[in-house]
Formats: C-alpha cells, structure tokens, sequence
C-alpha cells in the first residue's frame, strides 16, 4: 500500500495527504485492511470531498493495463458492493463520516433508504424542516413524503400543523421502507 498507516489493536488508521485539508485519518477494520485493503496495495487511496455529503469519501483510481479506470470507493470495496450494482445499491456511513470505514459504521442499502439518512437539507427548502414546503398561490402549507415513488402529501394553513404532519409522514415512510 502507498498510504502510510498505523495498526492499533483492532482498526487501522489510513493516513491521506491532501492539499486543501492536510492529512486526515481514515478508520478501517483490520480484518478488512488485511483481506482487502492490502491485497489492492498498488492503489493509493485519496480523499474527495463531497458538499452534499459534507464530508470526505476515500477513493482510488485503478490502473488496468496502462488504462485509468474509474475512481472505487473504500466503503464498497469494504461492502463488496460490485460496479454492477451501483445503480441499486449504495453504502452508508451510519455516523455521516465518510472517513470512518469500520463494519459497525457502514451498511448496504438502496438509494431510497439512503436518502432517509440524510443530515443536509435541500437550498431550496424555505421552511427549515423536510418534507415541508410553502404553496405561494394557494397560501398555505404543505407536507408531503415521496414513499416508493408516489407523493403523499397534505396541506395545512398553519406551518407548525405541517411540520407536524411531515415529521409523522417521514416517520410512516421509514417503517414502510
């Protein structure tokens, strides 16, 4: 492996240079770092900043005879989540830190759910809470939940009825999920 790295007791710590942000520290089982990381020990990991995530993912660039391919992310390598199933399935940092690649922290799931598990909020959202947007033609409040591509949603002509509203909603769409 070209990254310097530490071993203590049960995890390993990855460090990665960058130019913006100096070196920062990346977590990895040890099983994982001996079963997976060093058997990929030509790849120089890297770190991405992601402003939707606001938080760094650990990447490498393959080379495949003398071809660059696509940057692969050290959380689905972790997973085993394939290029093939990237469509369908995502991993996901449980605690939203994308340096954190330890078992405990990281989980297949769909985009679907992944979505639910978002800190950020949209720019466009004027009311401060998901799922709540304000009608400026009618007047008044709405909540509404996209649950497996259909809109569920209900107006309210006061917003803390529709933040309510949307806080049960997402709540429903989780279960149902």
């Amino acid at each position: 492996m070209r990254n310097k790295y530490k071993i203590i007791d049960d995890y390993v710590i990855i460090y990665i240079v960058t130019r913006e942000s100096g070196t920062l520290e990346c977590f990895v089982d040890l099983i994982d770092f001996n079963n997976i990381i060093l058997k990929n020990c030509h790849l120089r990991w890297e770190a991405r900043f992601s402003e939707t995530a606001n938080t760094f993912y650990v990447q490498a660039r393959p080379w495949n005879y003398g071809k660059r391919e696509n940057y692969i992310q050290m959380h689905r390598l972790i997973l085993g989540i394939i290029k093939e199933d990237w469509r369908d399935i995502v991993g996901d940092h449980l605690d939203h830190n994308g340096l954190n690649n330890r078992r405990y922290n990281l989980v297949k799931t769909t985009k679907q759910k992944n979505h639910y598990n978002t800190r950020r909020q949209n720019p466009r959202n004027t009311s401060g809470h998901r799922g709540v947007s304000f009608d400026k033609e009618r007047g008044n409040w709405i909540a509404q939940v996209q649950i497996n591509r259909k809109c569920v949603s209900k107006r309210f002509f006061h917003k803390k009825d529709a933040i309510e509203a949307a806080r049960k909603m997402l709540e429903e769409a989780k279960k149902i999920i």
